[in-house]
């Protein structure tokens, strides 16, 4: 009774990503891409709990395209103070957090590093936060693979962010820059190192956001992105994106989204939006179930 009494003090929150797509070869489906389930809890004053589960479409298994279950994230915050944080557990990783709040559909599209797979958006290991006012410093040492695997080496990632300014312009009127530094370990005894910089301003009617990002491994890659949203009204918002990739990222053009957001009740996003490159025009109606 304790324990589900002690369950029931958190909260449970996710959201689900509904899609109907119509290629430009006339083939069309409807498919849910994504869905996320988790559980938040303040268990005293200085822990902060959150465990979740992600589901969607693994490449990995080949043609088995079935909807699977993974474990995302299963961490503690721990506050020393109201100025510095501890972080313990499978932690969100730090390099693209702030740029996916500046530009605030991940239901459209993930955020840009996350999309290419230059980073890890989770992974094992420890984090430690420093706030100064409007300056944050993040410093997180990881295994490197990623949540979905296990640690194959000795070696370490390191995970750097500096940012100045609000963090959630999604959210709040504001202005923030950054800087991102990762350092993903190999096997041998070369690294590969992402440098990136962001930038974000909002106030209520418009947000702007620009990031640029360099991996420096064997084949020297890069990716940009710019983004515009506008608010037509209340609950009514187009948005423009623009991703810049170099041609030796694996799998990826460069890619333009153009839509309009509904929101017209609390927890319904509702978003017709065409997604264009080289290769593909895609018309898509975007749904997001938010609970």
């Amino acid at each position: 009774t304790f324990i589900a009494f002690s369950f029931m003090q958190g909260k449970i929150s996710g959201y689900a990503i509904f899609d109907f797509n119509y290629f430009d070869n006339k083939t069309h489906n409807f498919d849910i891409t994504r869905t996320y389930f988790q559980y938040s809890d303040n268990i005293s004053d200085d822990l902060f709990l959150k465990v979740r589960f992600d589901v969607g479409r693994v490449k990995d298994y080949g043609n088995d395209q079935k909807l699977r279950v993974f474990l995302k994230n299963s961490y503690v915050d721990w506050k020393l103070n109201k100025f510095n944080t501890f972080s313990l557990g499978l932690i969100p990783s730090s390099s693209y957090s702030t740029q996916e709040s500046n530009w605030g559909y991940r239901f459209i599209e993930r955020a840009l590093l996350d999309k290419v797979k230059m980073t890890n958006s989770a992974d094992f290991g420890i984090g430690y936060s420093r706030h100064f006012k409007t300056l944050d410093f993040n410093i997180q040492f990881l295994n490197g693979e990623g949540y979905s695997s296990e640690d194959i080496n000795n070696n370490k990632a390191i995970f750097l962010r500096l940012l100045y300014g609000e963090k959630k312009i999604n959210k709040n009127n504001g202005f923030n820059i950054g800087v991102v530094y990762t350092c993903l370990p190999t096997i041998g005894d070369e690294s590969n190192v992402l440098m990136g910089f962001f930038t974000g301003w909002s106030n209520e009617a418009i947000r702007l956001g620009i990031e640029v990002n360099r991996f420096n491994d064997m084949e020297d890659r890069f990716a940009n992105a710019l983004y515009f949203n506008y608010s037509l009204a209340n609950a009514l918002n187009l948005f423009i994106r623009h991703d810049d990739i170099s041609d030796n990222v694996e799998n990826h053009n460069d890619t333009s989204y153009l839509g309009i957001i509904w929101n017209p009740t609390k927890g319904l996003y509702l978003s017709p939006n065409i997604k264009y490159s080289s290769n593909e025009t895609i018309v898509r109606f975007t749904c997001m179930f938010k609970y």
